[in-house]
């Protein structure tokens, strides 16, 4: 179950990675993939002279920090109604921050959404290096869209995820998105976590050593419905009542309940700067607010507590409030 004026230096593989200068910030920003598909993360790195006292400043705002977080469901993803995962961006104000900035922000803007640069060093020439990582919500248009970085910009060309349709029977109990009261918040503010660290390392680790039953961004057909407005935010595995459930990278724990109508018994770990992973259906937590946690460490055990007909795990990657697909996570280190 479970968002221009430019002086090119280099262009190679254009598909891939995408260098160019911007005059009036005299920054060097590279994007890992200017055609990505729905799901997918793109990487921003953004070098900066290090005397800079306004780095980025060349006509980025600092987005507002009373901006409302993205709502909704770490599940499923309905995104015009209660429980959704991943509005698409395309439906919220300019001053939507993914991440809320710091004073003087270093921030990236895409599809009407600022995005903070996080500080990951210096090269060999001097120039601080800074980095934010872009979830491509799954329901966003295929098309053109602008990253911006001060007064210049890029296009970015979606590319449609292709992702497939499955066919569902539930009864009338779960036949819908209900939540219990204070759920959609409790989510919702772990998803908006953004913290300064980058906590985890490599590759990420699957939670289950059991087969996946359910993969991203499917659509389905529930009761010979088509679900509209609706995604699969994460991937399903098919793992046993009690199985063993384990992090997939090292972080803390920023929400660990029992008793959701939707989302069951649900544990959510911070990774840092934006990345939020989420395991749903519990039927037992071994963790609590606030522990810190290895990359393989056991946090609970499959269950099929809240929207779910049968024991299995749904796990979920939030990059800054946008699902993403975890399997790209399992094969590329960001």
């Amino acid at each position: 179950m479970i968002l221009s004026k430019l002086n090119f230096c280099s262009l190679a593989f254009a598909s891939l990675f995408l260098l160019f200068t911007t005059s009036a910030a005299l920054a060097e920003v590279v994007v890992s993939s200017v055609a990505p598909r729905q799901g997918q993360v793109i990487e921003v790195t953004v070098k900066e002279p290090s005397g800079s006292a306004e780095p980025g400043s060349a006509g980025v705002q600092p987005a507002s920090e009373s901006s409302s977080a993205q709502a909704g469901s770490a599940g499923s993803s309905p995104s015009s109604k209660p429980g959704a995962a991943a509005v698409s961006p395309a439906s919220r104000s300019s001053s939507t921050s993914a991440c809320p900035p710091d004073a003087a922000p270093h921030v990236v803007n895409f599809n009407d959404c600022s995005y903070r640069l996080f500080p990951s060093g210096k090269d060999a020439n001097g120039l601080l290096s800074l980095r934010a990582l872009i979830g491509i919500p799954a329901d966003l248009k295929p098309g053109k869209y602008k990253l911006v970085y001060g007064a210049d910009a890029v296009d970015i060309a979606v590319k449609d995820g292709k992702f497939p349709l499955q066919y569902l029977r539930l009864p009338p109990g779960k036949d819908n998105f209900l939540m219990s009261p204070g759920e959609k918040e409790a989510v919702e503010g772990a998803k908006a976590t953004c913290s300064n660290q980058r906590l985890w390392r490599g590759v990420f680790l699957a939670p289950s050593k059991f087969r996946t039953s359910a993969a991203f961004g499917l659509k389905r057909v529930v009761n010979g419905k088509l679900l509209n407005d609706y995604f699969h935010s994460g991937l399903d595995f098919a793992a046993p009542m009690g199985s063993t459930i384990s992090a997939c990278a090292a972080g803390k724990v920023v929400l660990a309940k029992t008793g959701f109508r939707l989302h069951g018994n649900i544990v959510g770990i911070d990774h840092g700067q934006g990345v939020i992973s989420f395991y749903l259906h519990m039927s037992k937590i071994a963790v609590k607010n606030g522990d810190e946690v290895k990359a393989g460490q056991k946090i609970g055990a499959v269950g099929q507590t809240g929207r779910a007909t049968g024991p299995h795990l749904h796990f979920s990657i939030y990059v800054n409030q946008v699902a993403t697909n975890p399997r790209e996570w399992f094969n590329r280190s960001f």
